[in-house]
């Protein structure tokens, strides 16, 4: 039976990221570049400007390579990851153009707890007077 980490994976390459594309297309498009993940020993390659946005495998031209171990990854697709702990610990470790990371990380924003949140700031009862 496959571990919680990859299934986590899979779900995320396989029907999250798809479903955020066609729901962002044309930012989707507008972008350009290609991020491979590799999650323990399963890989994707995320593809922006391209209409089949997510292929199974890593590419090896992509502008920027991440690893991620299962557990960090599992984080990540929280919203409660430290990069800087993680990066610090080598359970993520990257090595291309970072800019890559910053534009997917502004695509996926949408999906995020921490992105709703700051759109719902009445469920908090956050006082602005």
């Amino acid at each position: 039976m496959e571990n919680t980490a990859s299934t986590k994976a899979h779900k995320f390459f396989g029907e999250t990221l798809p479903a955020l594309v066609e729901a962002q297309l044309e930012k989707h498009l507008a972008n350009k570049g290609r991020i491979s993940f590799r999650i323990g020993e399963e890989s994707w390659t995320f593809r922006f400007g391209e209409a089949e946005a997510v292929h199974e495998g890593a590419d090896e031209a992509a502008g920027l390579k991440m690893y991620f171990e299962p557990s960090a990854f599992d984080q990540f697709l929280a919203s409660n990851l430290d990069m800087r702990l993680a990066v610090n610990a080598g359970t993520i470790k990257a090595e291309g153009d970072f800019e890559l990371l910053k534009q997917f990380g502004l695509f996926i924003e949408a999906m995020t707890p921490r992105h709703r949140q700051v759109e719902e700031p009445q469920k908090f009862n956050w006082n602005f007077s």
